[in-house]
């Protein structure tokens, strides 16, 4: 193995090895989170999951669903040694944070509030989709517009959720 291509491997695997600092969580499904909530964080969530299907869904299909969900399109270097273990790897990192799956709550380690401030922060920091992805997949990138989009569902939501302490 030629010596750019080794330090490549070695960057790429030290880079998946230190995703997410190693914590690990325990992963909650949508329908658990919402039996265990109150009849009204429930009203909130179906509020929550309304305008995020009518505004924001699309762009997490666009640009999050290939690691965030079952949904995955696969590249064509998928089948290449190596490339094959960190795109399964990440893409099951992805769903253990945050499964889109299903829809707002999202499945995940996070509870409601906690997804939607990580996917603010995210969204605020252009930490999403992370830069090794998006070498290859600059389309991936948020737009100004799109994040735009997504910080007022975040902010919005957010604020329901508190009102009354949920």
């Amino acid at each position: 193995m030629k010596t750019p291509l080794r330090i490549l491997v070695l960057f790429l695997t030290t880079a998946t090895a230190l995703a997410h600092e190693g914590h690990h969580h325990p992963v909650q499904d949508s329908a658990t989170k919402i039996k265990e909530a109150s009849p009204d964080t429930n009203a909130k969530y179906a509020q929550i999951n309304a305008a995020y299907t009518a505004t924001v869904k699309a762009i997490f299909q666009n640009k999050c669903f290939d690691c965030h969900s079952t949904h995955t399109k696969f590249p064509p270097y998928y089948s290449w040694p190596i490339a094959h273990q960190l795109i399964d790897h990440d893409t099951q990192e992805a769903k253990e944070h945050l499964g889109m799956d299903n829809d707002f709550p999202f499945a995940g380690h996070g509870n409601p509030l906690e997804d939607l401030e990580a996917i603010g922060k995210e969204t605020r920091d252009g930490g999403m989709p992370p830069w090794r992805y998006t070498i290859l997949h600059s389309e991936a990138r948020l737009t100004a517009a799109e994040s735009e989009v997504i910080m007022k569902w975040v902010n919005d939501s957010v604020a329901l959720l508190k009102v009354g302490g949920s």
